[in-house]
C-alpha cells in the first residue's frame, strides 16, 4: 500500500529532475550578442572596425549591418560578414576589417557614430535594450 502512495510523488519528482536537466535553449534564428572585435578608430580618410557575434550555443557565419552617422543623418551603411570562428567551437564569429571611407573637410572635426545591427536582425532579444545597445552596438569617433 506504502508504495502505491508514493508513485505519484516519484513520478512528479522524476520529471521535475528531467525539466531541470535540459539544456539552455538556443535561438532558432541563430542570432547572439553583436559587438566590435575592434574599436572604430580614424585615420587616412577612413574609420576602421571590426564586428564579431557571440552564440550562446552555437552558431554560424552572420551577416551583420552597421551604420555610420552624422547626429541623426546615416552617412554610410554596409554589411559585415562574421565568417571566421577563431575558437572552432562556433561560439565566436569574427568579420575582417572593414574600412569605409569618410570625407575629412566635410566631416572634420565631427564626432561620428557606428552603430551594429541597427534593425536587431542578428541580435537576441536578451540583448536588445538600451543599456545593451550602448555597451556593445554603439561607438563613436572624431574626425580629425
Amino acid at each position: 500500500m506504502r508504495i502505491r502512495k508514493l508513485l505519484p510523488l516519484c513520478a512528479v519528482t522524476a520529471a521535475l529532475l528531467l525539466a531541470s536537466c535540459r539544456p539552455d535553449p538556443v535561438d532558432p534564428g541563430g542570432k547572439g550578442l553583436v559587438s566590435f572585435k575592434a574599436d572604430p578608430v580614424y585615420a587616412a580618410s577612413k574609420v576602421e572596425f571590426a564586428v564579431q557575434i557571440q552564440f550562446t550555443g552555437g552558431g554560424g557565419a552572420t551577416a551583420i549591418e552597421y551604420t555610420i552617422s552624422d547626429g541623426a543623418s546615416v552617412i554610410r551603411s554596409g554589411t559585415a560578414q562574421a565568417t571566421v570562428n577563431p575558437d572552432g567551437l562556433k561560439i565566436f564569429y569574427e568579420s575582417a576589417a572593414i574600412a569605409e571611407p569618410i570625407d575629412a573637410a566635410a566631416y572634420s572635426g565631427k564626432t561620428l557614430t557606428v552603430r551594429l545591427d541597427p534593425d536587431d536582425k542578428a541580435t537576441l532579444g536578451t540583448y536588445t535594450t538600451p543599456t545593451y545597445t550602448e555597451l556593445y552596438r554603439t561607438a563613436t569617433f572624431i574626425v580629425n
